[in-house]
């Protein structure tokens, strides 16, 4: 026998049909999900630990592993490090993302076992929001590279609307003695995006 649980959250006076309120509406669920994530995620996370449920427990490859072995010791150092961001539960991907302390825009870290790098990025979907970020980047691109001992990159996807800043470095990620630094270096990227 299966068991659900739904939490509804709902948004009075919109009509999803009209375009006009789609802005509106997306920022509303995205803070919403966002919101939700933070509640639930640590939750989940301590009640399926070491669990037949817990898709990290076994059948991985040796690339899946390693990136969960990266992002639970850079969850576990980051703690109680005092960071506002708020990661959510970590997987086998390549980026982990977290809770954005700024309404409407995406923040997180990401590394590649192929290239060795780590990066730290932030954007948005919202077209109000990415003009405003656009001009933030041109501007401060050469501050922030140095403020943050990073390349910067500006991502912007035409098709859809997005656009995100990217700053990365490379990294010897199979050098757990090296780890400690990587991930504060990722705190200090992540924070220093946010603040931009």
């Amino acid at each position: 026998e299966e068991n659900y649980c739904y939490i509804t959250l709902r948004l009075p006076g919109v009509d999803p049909l009209n375009k006009a309120q789609w802005p509106d509406q997306h920022k509303w669920l995205a803070e919403k999900l966002e919101e939700l994530f933070a509640i639930f995620d640590p939750l989940i996370e301590k009640a399926i630990e070491g669990t037949d449920l817990d898709p990290r427990s076994n059948g991985l490859t040796k690339t899946e592993k390693a990136y969960l072995g990266y992002w639970q010791a850079l969850t576990t150092s980051l703690k109680n490090s005092g960071t506002p961001l708020r990661f959510r539960r970590y997987d086998t991907d390549a980026y982990l993302p977290c809770a954005s302390p700024v309404p409407g825009y995406r923040t997180g870290v990401e590394i590649s076992m192929r290239l060795s790098t780590i990066e730290a990025y932030f954007g948005t979907w919202d077209t109000d929001l990415t003009k405003e970020l656009r001009c933030l980047c041109t501007d401060n691109k050469p501050a922030l590279a140095k403020a943050l001992d990073a390349q910067i990159e500006i991502i912007h996807h035409p098709r859809n609307g997005d656009l995100w800043i990217s700053a990365w470095k490379e990294a010897d990620l199979a050098d757990t003695k090296d780890w400690p630094a990587q991930h504060q270096w990722l705190k200090h990227a992540a924070e220093g995006l946010t603040a931009a």
